[in-house]
C-alpha cells in the first residue's frame, strides 16, 4: 500500500533535526485535496513561524483512517521518527471531523503513541473506540460549534466520560458556529494550545 503525505517543516529543517510534531488527520474524505487544504489554510502559517513539524497522510485507496486505514498508523509513526527527532518521542494527535473520529480510533488503538489529542470536531464514533478510550490518559482538547448538533451531544458525553476518570480534557462550544469552526480556520488557537501541551 503506498500512501502519500502532506508535511509542512520549519524554515532551514533537515532530515533529523528535533522538532514538536502534528501527526495531522484530514477531513471529509482523506484525499489529497483535502488534505493539502486543510493543511494550507489551517496549520502551514502558524507550524512555519512556531517551529513545528506536520504530518498529514492521505486515506490510501479512498479507505477512511476509521474505516480501515487505521491499520497504517503505526508503521507511519515508525517512519515519522526515522526523519524527524520527534520531541518528547510522540507527536500530538490533531484531527478535524472525519480526522477527528480518524484520532479516537487511532489513539484508542495506540494510546502510548501520541502526547495529546485535539479534535475539531470529533468523538470516539463506535462502541470499540469508546472501550479502547478507557486505556487512554494523556490530554485531550475538544471542540466543536454550538450548531453542530449531530456532534456537540457525542463530544459532551465523551467530555464526561473522561471527567469522570479524571483525564486532563476539556470541551470548548463556540457560540453561533457551524461544523467549520471558523474560530480556528487560521491556526492560531490549534498552535496555542499544542504549545501548552509541549
Amino acid at each position: 500500500t503506498k500512501i502519500q503525505y502532506i508535511t509542512i517543516t520549519p524554515d532551514g529543517f533537515e532530515a533529523g533535526d528535533a522538532a514538536p510534531v502534528m501527526f495531522a488527520l484530514p477531513a471529509g474524505r482523506q484525499d489529497l485535496d483535502i488534505t493539502l487544504q486543510v493543511a494550507t489554510d489551517v496549520y502551514q502559517n502558524e507550524a512555519v513561524a512556531r517551529g513545528w513539524v506536520v504530518v498529514s497522510p492521505v486515506a490510501p485507496n479512498g479507505t477512511l483512517f476509521f474505516d480501515g486505514s487505521e491499520q497504517f498508523v503505526p508503521g507511519l509513526l515508525d517512519w515519522l521518527a526515522t526523519w524527524v527527532d520527534v520531541e518528547g518521542g510522540k507527536p500530538h494527535l490533531v484531527g478535524v471531523s472525519n480526522g477527528g473520529l480518524s484520532s479516537f480510533r487511532a489513539v484508542g488503538q495506540n494510546p502510548d503513541r501520541f502526547a495529546s489529542v485535539l479534535v475539531f470536531p470529533g468523538f470516539p464514533s463506535s462502541e470499540a473506540d469508546r472501550s479502547n478510550l478507557e486505556s487512554v490518559d494523556l490530554p485531550i482538547r475538544l471542540f466543536v460549534g454550538e450548531t453542530d448538533t449531530g456532534w456537540v451531544g457525542p463530544m459532551q458525553e465523551t467530555f464526561d466520560a473522561l471527567t469522570t476518570r479524571g483525564v486532563d480534557v476539556t470541551l470548548e462550544i463556540f457560540p453561533g458556529e457551524g461544523h467549520r469552526v471558523e474560530s480556528l480556520s487560521d491556526g492560531v488557537r490549534i498552535f496555542d494550545e499544542l504549545d501548552q501541551l509541549r
